[in-house]
């Protein structure tokens, strides 16, 4: 749900020739090359974040979609760091 929050979009879309584009892998790529992180966000926020704010959404909306369930944090942590109390 972050990921969509950030982006304004389905995590998942298909394109007309058939092809998937999953949200999450194309946003790990721009953090991981460095890229303009603040492409990614819906155009409707025109910008108005920090690449801090929007890297810290990223690190949280990853670690809630951990393949193990005990390895994702309660909703509590996620709330307490997006808060500005942890990390």
């Amino acid at each position: 749900m972050l990921f969509e929050l950030i982006s304004g979009k389905r995590n998942s879309h298909q394109s007309e020739d058939r092809s998937f584009a999953f949200f999450p892998s194309l946003a790990a790529n721009v953090l991981m090359v460095g890229g303009d992180i603040l492409s990614l966000l819906d155009t409707r926020l025109n910008r108005e974040a920090t690449v801090e704010e929007v890297t810290k959404v990223f690190k949280v909306a990853y670690w809630c979609i951990q393949h193990e369930e005990d390895s994702r944090p309660s909703m509590s942590e996620v709330e307490r760091i997006l808060d500005g109390y942890w990390m």
